[in-house]
């Protein structure tokens, strides 16, 4: 093999190489450092005050549809006219649909490590889903 070729050959595996290994270098980097990344997110300030307003908004919300629920169903109790009695049973249906959801969100966000270090204890720890259908 001459001497050029030889040279040529090298700068190419130079070329190719190098960049791999950067790259290999750069990846093993990124997974090392990523729970460190994952804390640092976790505990910035913003993320603490809209986790921790998130718990408040969330509850008032429930609270909110919970009372709904029981104000339509006293104008269902009170409604003499079938047809508007059918009417207010299906917004009846979707109040009561939209409360299940606003707990099934509080509850994920109570179980997951990043937020719930955030949930005042002034809060319940869950929403209950059943009470929604109450």
């Amino acid at each position: 093999m001459n001497s050029k070729l030889k040279i040529g050959l090298g700068v190419a595996a130079l070329l190719v190489g190098v960049p791999v290994a950067i790259s290999a270098i750069g990846s093993i980097n990124s997974v090392a450092t990523a729970p460190g990344r994952v804390v640092q997110e976790t505990m910035k300030t913003n993320n603490i005050i809209n986790n921790y307003e998130g718990f408040f908004v969330r509850k008032a919300e429930y609270d909110a549809r919970l009372g709904q629920i029981a104000d339509h169903k006293k104008l269902i109790a009170d409604n003499a006219d079938p047809a508007e009695a059918a009417r207010l049973r299906i917004e009846l249906a979707a109040m009561r649909q939209s409360c299940r959801d606003i707990a099934v969100i509080y509850n994920a966000n109570a179980s997951m490590a990043t937020k719930e270090l955030f949930q005042s204890d002034d809060l319940p720890a869950e929403l209950s889903e059943a009470a929604c259908d109450a």
